[in-house]
């Protein structure tokens, strides 16, 4: 659907307006692990999500390589953070049918005038990184665990077993898993 950049135009269709920014999560290493066929079809159902998942007076553009931005009309902050949910489910269940797994970020910034539209993008733009970076975080904080699970583990292998080689060889495996953490 094509827009008319004329700032009277969409301000007289709309009273407000939200912009989502959504960001494929690791597309590049999709790409790098599945090869650029299957990061293409990533995209798609990317896109096919958010196409399900709006309505038809509101816009949906595929931004850069992994970038998508939805542009709703007369919604609020709160409408969009359902719209981005609803749009998580589905690209789950798209990607389900071809055995892959999609997990997308998202950002979101409300506006009452297209006069901004600059200040309204940055602010999504904020957004998305701060659930980037609480993601990135999260999963830290997984990994470090899962670390600390295996160390503990073979510290209680080297405590049952007498055996000198395989307590050396596993003290080694848990200092090296000790710097990691």
């Amino acid at each position: 659907r094509i827009i008319n950049s004329d700032t009277k135009t969409l301000n007289s269709v709309a009273e407000n307006f939200t912009l989502i920014i959504i960001d494929v999560d690791d597309l590049k290493g999709i790409n790098d692990i599945y090869g650029h066929k299957v990061g293409d079809k990533v995209i798609e159902i990317v896109g096919q999500g958010i196409k399900k998942c709006i309505r038809k007076d509101d816009v949906g553009l595929r931004y850069g390589g992994d970038e998508f931005i939805i542009l709703l009309f007369n919604q609020d902050k709160k409408a969009a953070y359902k719209v981005i949910e609803r749009i998580r489910r589905e690209i789950i269940e798209l990607a389900a049918e071809h055995c892959m797994s999609i997990q997308i970020s998202a950002g979101v910034a409300y506006e009452t005038s297209f006069k901004n539209m600059e200040y309204l993008f940055n602010m999504a733009d904020k957004d998305l990184y701060i659930e980037k970076k609480l993601k990135n975080q999260k999963k830290i904080e997984t990994d470090k665990k899962k670390i600390e699970n295996i160390r503990n583990e073979l510290n209680k292998i080297v405590i049952r077993e007498n055996k000198k080689i395989i307590n050396e060889e596993v003290m080694e495996i848990s200092k090296k898993l000790d710097e990691l953490i």
